[in-house]
């Protein structure tokens, strides 16, 4: 009971830390994105694009990563496709269709524990 409560304080402070130092260190007027930065960003949203390309026309399957940098396919389409979306609207990604999503959907859910909502691997 004690490491209970002693992972739920820390936690607590974790927190309440993080939240003061993001109040203490946000801009408080927003700044355009400087130059160099958004053609950064736009090259990176690029690789992600070319990533996800790749992946759909080796597996036929929207909405999927494959894991070569970071060992397994669902930490690969997390790392690239969270990003994508930050980036784009979904309907704007290369390969959007309403069926793309509506199989990706029923692909990932076949992954899916029902009831712990986990994936099995």
């Amino acid at each position: 009971m004690n490491q209970m409560n002693d992972e739920a304080a820390g936690a607590a402070a974790k927190r309440t830390y993080a939240h003061w130092m993001l109040e203490t260190t946000r801009r408080r007027q927003p700044a355009d994105m400087p130059a160099w930065l958004k053609r950064s960003r736009e090259a990176y949203g690029r690789r992600l694009l070319a990533a996800a390309e790749a992946s759909f026309r080796e597996t036929g399957i929207w909405f999927l990563a494959r894991g070569a940098s970071r060992d397994k396919d669902e930490q690969e389409t997390v790392a690239v496709w969270v990003e994508l979306l930050n980036l784009f609207p979904l309907e704007s990604l290369p390969g959007y269709s309403e069926e793309n999503h509506r199989k990706a959907i029923a692909f990932w859910q076949s992954w899916q524990n029902r009831e712990t909502g986990r994936l099995y691997n």
